[in-house]
């Protein structure tokens, strides 16, 4: 049974400053988080997390080509 593709969303922390989560919840209620901080953190928490999304929705999209004739 193929799953619904993880959502990866960016969220600020709110215990500490200048920290970035970027985070998803699996379809069994695990959770993933990465922590960025430091310089960039919030660029880099952004930049991570369209990567991620990417790479989710590529695993359940199917394209089919078409040759020419």
């Amino acid at each position: 049974m193929k799953t619904a593709p993880l959502r990866f969303d960016i969220a600020e922390s709110t215990l500490y400053t200048d920290h970035w989560h970027v985070e998803a919840v699996g379809p069994d209620g695990e959770v993933y988080v990465a922590v960025f901080s430091g310089p960039s953190a919030k660029e880099r928490a952004i930049e991570y997390a369209a990567w991620k999304n990417r790479i989710e929705e590529s695993t359940t999209r199917v394209q089919v080509i078409r040759g020419t004739s």
